[in-house]
């Protein structure tokens, strides 16, 4: 019952620790090099060794955005 939802990044796996600032950490849009990614000394969880960005995780029918979208679509 009631209504899904998900915190900001969950749909391509980002990890953050609670409480603190660490829980909500830069959206990974592009791997790097991306000269808009955000360049914080605050991210200790979410990076390119850890969670794959969105755009490889687009071309990647396996992946854990597609499996979110996929869920979406049927609910």
């Amino acid at each position: 019952p009631g209504a899904p939802y998900l915190y900001s990044g969950e749909e391509i796996g980002m990890l953050g620790a609670k409480p603190g600032p660490y829980i909500r950490e830069p959206m990974l849009w592009r791997a790097e090099p991306d000269p808009l990614r955000v360049r914080e000394a605050r991210v200790r969880f979410s990076t390119d060794a850890t969670v794959r960005p969105v755009s490889l995780q687009e071309a990647d029918r396996s992946s854990l955005l597609h499996h979110y979208r996929d869920l979406i679509r049927l609910r």
